[in-house]
């Protein structure tokens, strides 16, 4: 039953690519030129005054950009049965994408346990949970009262503690760590995980609305460390 729960969730979550794509495929077929087929003199004599046919022409750009449409809306379909894509690491908070971290945190993804397959898929799921973590601690960074400077602060602790206590869990399985967890604790770990990151300025995924996920761990932040 999990299975199709997360089956259904990974169909909605791609529901608006889908949508994009119908709406492209609507707009290239509305202005197809069309030609008038000129009747001979024998089919004149045949069919009197009826009136002239018309027959769609297609030319090869429209149907070389149909075929490409077809092929990614069946992409779309094979995706929904795939595992999902953890968009991971977080980026490294930083002045420059302090603004959406903090503003734009209920469009970045989230993901619940039953997104992912019934068994299997360590790594994912622990990838997963690491973002889940940082962003529900970047809530607490970025509530009011705070000088952009502690904000800034407390974000990175909530970074590097997600980050670290993926590194943990990454250890404790028989499978390969990430590749930034084997790196020497410290700047070099970090400065890792900041290269990795597929979104390093927290931008929002347009018309997605992240879902509430708890989460296993509690984060204080250290005003003193700043």
């Amino acid at each position: 039953m999990s299975a199709v729960f997360a089956h259904g969730y990974l169909f909605l979550y791609h529901t608006r690519v889908a949508q994009t794509y119908s709406q492209n495929l609507t707009h290239l077929l509305r202005p197809l030129r069309f030609k008038k087929r000129v009747p001979t003199s024998s089919q004149s004599s045949d069919r009197g005054t009826k009136s002239h046919i018309s027959e769609p022409e297609l030319r090869i750009t429209d149907m070389f950009a149909l075929c490409v449409m077809m092929l990614a809306l069946v992409g779309i379909r094979v995706s929904v049965s795939a595992e999902p894509s953890v968009s991971f690491p977080p980026a490294r908070p930083s002045l420059a994408n302090l603004n959406a971290l903090c503003n734009r945190g209920d469009g970045r993804p989230r993901y619940p346990a039953l997104l992912f397959p019934a068994s299997g898929h360590g790594h994912q799921r622990r990838c997963g949970a690491a973002i889940n973590r940082v962003e529900a601690w970047y809530g607490m960074c970025c509530a009011a009262g705070k000088t952009q400077g502690q904000t800034l602060c407390c974000a990175k602790q909530a970074w590097e503690y997600a980050l670290k206590v993926f590194c943990m869990e990454e250890f404790m399985v028989k499978d390969l760590p990430h590749e930034c967890c084997e790196e020497e604790r410290g700047e070099a770990r970090w400065r890792c995980f900041e290269r990795e990151a597929p979104n390093p300025y927290y931008q929002a995924i347009p018309g997605y609305t992240a879902p509430s996920v708890s989460v296993d761990l509690g984060f204080t932040w250290d005003a003193n460390a700043c």
